[in-house]
């Protein structure tokens, strides 16, 4: 999403070519955007882009897995808790 907030090509060019798909992004990652945002004017404009988006909340299987995840990845790879999260709401839709 952070790609093609910055209009990255690739990335733009992927979500240009899903026209016909409804594209879901996981609550944790518009949590993270609005989050980045200093002031409530440019709070409200990220909420206007991420309008179309559908938003996908994890199910306590997703968690568990995100919990498991976490907990293998967190000293080896510096996993944050909303990384596990976003990538295990994500395996379960």
């Amino acid at each position: 999403m952070v790609d093609i907030l910055r209009a990255y090509p690739p990335a733009v060019g992927w979500l240009r070519s899903q026209e016909e798909q409804e594209i879901g992004l996981p609550g944790y990652v518009v949590i993270e955007l609005l989050d980045g945002e200093p002031n409530k004017e440019s709070m409200n404009k990220m909420q206007r882009v991420l309008e179309p988006y559908l938003i996908h909340w994890p199910n306590a299987a997703d968690c568990n897995r995100a919990l498991s995840v976490f907990a293998q990845g967190k000293l080896s790879h510096n996993l944050s808790a909303f990384d596990a999260l976003i990538a295990e709401t994500g395996s379960g839709h």
